[in-house]
C-alpha cells in the first residue's frame, strides 16, 4: 500500500498548478531566452488552424496567456474588449506571420504590418509599448526575428513544410521526419540492388 501512496503523491505534485496562476505557467512555457521564445513561436505557427478553432475555452485562455507572456517584454496589452483575440483573429494573425516568414525563404524581405501602439518612456526607464495584443504580438515577433531569424529553417522532408529552429546542422523539423527520409533512402538504395 505504501508504494501506491508515493506514486499518487508524485502524480499530484506533477499535476499541481505552478505558483502564480495561468500567467506564470504561460511565462514558463514561452521561456525567457530568445531561443526558447523562438521555439515557442515556431511551434505555435506550425499548429493546425483546426486545433486553434476547435480548442476549448480553457485552451483558448491558455493560448491568450502565452501570447501576452510572449509580448510582455515589449509592452502591456490595453484592457477591454479589444484585448481579447477570437480564435478567428488568432488564426489570421498566425497565418499572416507564418506567410511572412515563409516569404523569406523565397527571397522576399521580412515584412509585418504592426497596428498602432503607444510608446511610453519615463525617467530613463525602459520603453513600454501599449496596445492591443495583436499589435504587441506582431511587434514582439519583429523584435525577436531581428536577431534570431537566421535560426529558422523549413523542414527538408518533401511535403512537410514545417518551420523549425535549427540547431547545429539540422535539416528536419523532427526525429520522425529525419527517420522517414532515412528510410526512404534505405529503400531506394536496397531496391536498386
Amino acid at each position: 500500500m505504501m508504494p501506491n501512496r508515493r506514486i499518487k503523491s508524485k502524480q499530484s505534485e506533477l499535476l499541481a498548478p505552478l505558483p502564480g496562476g495561468i500567467q506564470e505557467r504561460a511565462r514558463a512555457k514561452v521561456g525567457a531566452s530568445a531561443v526558447s521564445q523562438l521555439v515557442w513561436l515556431i511551434e505555435l505557427l506550425n499548429r493546425s488552424e483546426e486545433s486553434i478553432a476547435l480548442g476549448t475555452e480553457q485552451e483558448r485562455g491558455i493560448l491568450e496567456a502565452e501570447i501576452v507572456a510572449f509580448a510582455e517584454r515589449i509592452g502591456q496589452p490595453s484592457a477591454g474588449k479589444s484585448s481579447i483575440l477570437s480564435p478567428k483573429e488568432m488564426i489570421e494573425l498566425f497565418r499572416d506571420i507564418r506567410a511572412s516568414i515563409l516569404a523569406i525563404f523565397q527571397g522576399a524581405p521580412f515584412e509585418i504590418t504592426i497596428p498602432a501602439v503607444s510608446y511610453m518612456s519615463a525617467d530613463g526607464g525602459p520603453p513600454i509599448y501599449m496596445g492591443n495584443p495583436e499589435a504587441l504580438f506582431r511587434l514582439a515577433v519583429t523584435r525577436l526575428l531581428e536577431t534570431e531569424r537566421e535560426r529558422i529553417e523549413i523542414c527538408a522532408r518533401p511535403g512537410c513544410d514545417n518551420l523549425f529552429v535549427r540547431r547545429k546542422r539540422g535539416l528536419y523539423c523532427s526525429l520522425r521526419c529525419s527517420q522517414l527520409e532515412q528510410f526512404k533512402r534505405y529503400v531506394a538504395r536496397n531496391s536498386a540492388e
